[in-house]
């Protein structure tokens, strides 16, 4: 084991193997910083819509009040 830390210590691969795991997590959670609000508007803006159906529902008496 200690063979396998020493060589993988002495040519770089542990750097550029967690190089590569940093920028594969930066670039998640960028993505992720930048779905979740757009999803979120999203949800809102169909839940507003489907308020507004129910509202004109029971305005034009199709629905029952609940």
């Amino acid at each position: 084991m200690k063979n396998i830390l020493d060589k993988l210590s002495g040519s770089g691969a542990a750097t550029g193997l967690f190089s590569s795991v940093l920028s594969g997590v930066v670039y998640y959670f960028d993505t992720l910083a930048n779905v979740i609000p757009t999803l979120s508007l999203a949800g809102l803006y169909y839940s507003y819509q489907m308020r507004k159906a129910e509202r004109l529902g029971i305005y034009y008496g199709l629905k029952p009040r609940p």
